[in-house]
């Protein structure tokens, strides 16, 4: 036998089902009783392998749940996948649609009379003396 420490041995099958699930390094060391470094350079293939299953299946079954007519899932996916979103549009207008009137004052460092209202109605500011 080479010096050194000897190799403990792992159950790769153990580590890949634990990557699967999405463990972190140090709960699938804790688990199968190595450090997260003899995880990273021994078992890394087995672990990304692991991972993508877990990702895949956990697809496979919103999907699954999306076919099935989840309207949660439904609206998850399509944003995540068809980039869609939710529009949210605010207008705000005076009592009756009017367009809304500000009173600017002596504080804003203007002279009595200089401007005392102001129409913000699109693209347009209006100065009334």
């Amino acid at each position: 036998m080479p010096p050194g420490r000897h190799k403990i041995p792992l159950d790769p099958q153990k580590i890949r089902d634990l990557a699967e699930i999405h463990c972190t390094m140090e709960e699938i060391g804790h688990v199968v009783g190595c450090s997260p470094d003899t995880l990273e350079r021994r078992f890394m293939d087995v672990i990304k392998e692991g991972r993508d299953t877990g990702r895949a299946s956990l697809r496979r079954m919103q999907y699954a749940k999306a076919k099935e007519g989840n309207p949660t899932m439904l609206i998850w996916l399509g944003k995540q996948l068809l980039g869609q979103s939710d529009q949210v549009s605010q207008e705000i207008s005076g009592p009756k649609g009017a367009a809304i009137e500000f009173i600017i004052n002596d504080k804003m460092g203007l002279k009595p009379g200089e401007a005392d209202v102001v129409d913000a109605g699109p693209d347009k500011t209006k100065s009334e003396g």
